[in-house]
């Protein structure tokens, strides 16, 4: 090859190494609000409008017209009016009037249609709330003003209506100016620093709860100025979202190291212990890099990060062991800040969270990128969650006629018992008396090992199917002859405790050439339950659980090729997110297509189940019975509701486990736009229910004094 063609060759594989990561990052640019963002939050969600979602926006419009024509609402208020006098009824319902059409006054969806953030973060020490929470929205810039002040207006009425009520200079609105930044401020008088604020810049509208410090902290980073920093310029969030497609619709960054580590500062300040152990470690989670995050180098990390746990668990035995009062902690009681701060020290094993979400045609897609911290397989709940053989072939029991499914590595039950075996022995007061009583009992009341006879035998993975009218569970297990003695052991116990007039028959039934199966049967399963004949039994490496003989069937004969399995069905092919190759930790499916007819069953049931308690419930106290009484008609109304809710289609996800971190990738798909007529043929239909029900939902109830005299008479 000559120099020249050497030299092409470099520069086009140096550019593709410099872009690949650039492809993968979010154009932030997109989503300008996210410059507001301080670094110290703990949780970033910024969206953005769509108009590809526009199909999306007038499914949910149906909704919310249909609960609104339903007369829900007024149905509600009718209930809570007649647990009042008419003086009150008339006080609140002009109360409810007047916030309603102060809040109709703020177009919500201008003001977060077009852009939207909130960010959260604790502040220690807090003067009031701890916590602080912005909301962002970006508007026309000759609309701000107009927003505000409808917002404001809304805090200023709720002033009113406190000291209408005897609570006259407790509260106040005090609007701030800081340049060509304008805030009110609702919140206990003379502090403008805590309660609710609004505020408008340029064309960002800005609403904080809480302590109200990022506020202004938020408009400096928009504006450039101060000594702040923003979240999207650190490394961390740089790294995570460098891993991740494009956002087109919504990024979230979740600090989750950031935000257990200022809980366990918060529990330092209520214990009066722990206080600087939290701040180092806060310290190090925002300074960690890229590297940290690949966890590459997690051996030789976990040694340096032992002196500072040490540390730590030293800060915490002290503040255990000591108080301002002296050696008198013994007394006192377990110090619940302590306790809670060694929780959060164990279960610390993730740094941060990252999902981006995109829309593609009449699906919504993310992914999701969830790393661990240094040192984070030194702590127990690492083998507790990651320590499970890996998925190689998920559609293995999976048959084609499934409608939902769900495969997974599951959890180590042996790893997750000791770890909270040993936690209680060491961390709670008389812990390792509880336990040594545990372990009495299973060896001379129960005889059974929790850990050996029950825990040991299964291994984590687990597969749940369910099919048309067949659901089945299965539960990976470590030795099947030893699983099967147990079920001998729970059946004979269940059927000694049933008696022989209980009605409980418990057969031995052969399944698909597997025997060793047990088919139970009742006279209450086959009335309540539709005709289900529960069996259970080992086959595969599985313990089987179905509710009848021919789920488990359908099951086995997927498992040994015999039926189609689930790579067979063309809507799971079409429409789900699967893996080309490889191993993953867990997949779902979930046909969604039925999901309104499945909510209205529900309300039918729940009606119906509330009806017979409210005419059968002879000995509840009158009001609880009336109460039940009214809840069928309110739901009957609901399931109109429930069947807008007909635009789902399906979703599905996939996990993987590498290089220290998770990866999901989901999709949720819908149905399109609906024909043209066809909203008027739904108006129609629903026509003779919304009509009254509207009307009513304007219409207070008011009871005439006669009748309540009447009533009080009986």
């Amino acid at each position: 090859m000559s120099n020249r063609k050497l030299s092409i060759f470099v520069a086009i594989l140096t550019a593709g190494i410099l872009i690949q990561p650039a492809l993968g990052q979010t154009d932030l640019s997109k989503f300008p609000l996210t410059k507001g963002i301080p670094d110290d939050v703990f949780i970033a969600v910024a969206t953005r409008g769509n108009s590809e979602r526009a199909f999306l926006d007038d499914h949910w419009k149906r909704v919310w017209k249909s609960f609104h024509e339903s007369g829900v609402i007024g149905d509600v208020w009718e209930m809570i009016s007649d647990a009042m006098d008419d003086d009150q009824v008339e006080k609140v319902d002009e109360i409810r009037e007047e916030f309603s059409g102060l809040c109709q006054a703020v177009k919500w969806g201008e003001i977060f249609g077009k852009e939207s953030v909130h960010a959260g973060r604790y502040v220690m020490p807090a003067v009031g709330s701890p916590y602080e929470g912005i909301l962002l929205g970006r508007v026309d810039k000759d609309k701000s003003a107009v927003a505000y002040g409808a917002m404001k207006a809304i805090l200023e009425e709720l002033v009113r209506l406190i000291e209408s009520n005897g609570g006259q200079g407790t509260v106040a609105v005090t609007e701030i100016h800081k340049d060509d930044f304008t805030m009110a401020v609702f919140g206990p008088n003379g502090m403008s620093n805590l309660g609710i604020g609004v505020g408008y810049w340029k064309d960002v509208i800005v609403i904080g709860f809480g302590g109200l410090g990022m506020m202004e902290d938020s408009v400096k980073l928009l504006k450039g100025t101060g000594d702040g920093k923003a979240l999207i310029n650190t490394d961390r969030f740089k790294s995570a979202f460098s891993k991740l497609p494009p956002a087109e619709d919504e990024l979230v960054f979740w600090d989750l190291s950031n935000a257990l580590g200022q809980v366990k500062e918060l529990m330092g300040v209520f214990d009066g212990g722990g206080h600087q152990a939290a701040k180092a470690m806060h310290a190090k989670a925002k300074s960690k890099t890229k590297a940290h995050a690949d966890d590459e180098n997690g051996d030789d990390e976990d040694a340096d990060t032992k002196p500072a746990k040490a540390k730590a668990h030293k800060k915490a035995d002290v503040a255990d062991d000591e108080d301002e009062e002296g050696d008198d902690d013994e007394d006192d009681g377990p110090n619940p800040g302590v306790i809670i701060a060694k929780v959060i020290d164990e279960i610390s094993v993730i740094d941060y969270i990252a999902s981006v979400e995109w829309t593609d045609g009449h699906s919504v897609r993310s992914e999701t990128y969830t790393t661990l911290l240094p040192g984070a397989k030194s702590k127990s709940l690492y083998g507790i969650m990651s320590g499970q053989e890996p998925i190689k072939d998920y559609e293995k029991f999976i048959p084609k006629e499934a409608k939902n499914f769900s495969v997974g590595s599951g959890v180590n039950f042996v790893k997750l018992y000791h770890a909270i075996r040993d936690f209680v022995s060491e961390n709670i007061p008389d812990g390792a008396d509880h336990i040594a009583e545990l372990d009495r009992l299973q060896r001379e009341k129960w005889d059974l090992n929790i850990e050996k006879d029950v825990l040991a035998l299964f291994s984590g993975g687990h597969v749940s199917i369910d099919m048309e009218n067949d659901t089945v569970m299965m539960l990976k297990v470590t030795d099947m002859k030893r699983t099967m003695a147990q079920i001998e052991r729970l059946v004979e116990h269940v059927t000694e405790l049933a008696g022989k007039e209980g009605g409980l028959m418990i057969t031995d039934v052969e399944i698909a050439g597997k025997a060793g199966f047990k088919q139970v049967s009742h006279p209450m399963l086959m009335m309540m339950g539709g005709g289900v004949t529960p069996v259970i039994g080992c086959a595969e490496g599985y313990l089987c659980i179905g509710s009848s003989t021919k789920g488990i069937k359908v099951v086995l004969e997927t498992a040994a090729g015999k039926h189609a399995n689930i790579t067979k069905s063309e809507q799971f092919m079409k429409e789900s997110v699967r893996p080309k190759s490889g191993s993953i930790n867990s997949i779902s499916f979930e046909d969604e297509s039925g999901k309104a007819e499945q909510l209205q069953a529900i309300i039918s049931g729940a009606s119906m189940a509330m009806g017979m308690a409210g005419m059968f419930g002879q000995d509840m106290p009158p009001e609880i019975r009336g109460f039940l009484t009214k809840l069928p008609p309110l739901l009957a109304k609901m399931a109109p509701v429930a069947g807008k809710l007909d635009f789902f289609q399906s979703s599905s996800s996939y996990t993987t486990f590498e290089n220290g971190a998770w990866h999901e990738r989901s999709v949720k798909n819908y149905k399109g736009p609906r024909p043209p007529g066809e909203e008027d043929n739904d108006a129609k239909a629903d026509s003779d229910d919304a009509k009254p029900a509207a009307k009513k939902a304007k219409t207070p109830k008011k009871r005439p004094k006669q009748e309540e005299n009447e009533d009080a008479d009986e």
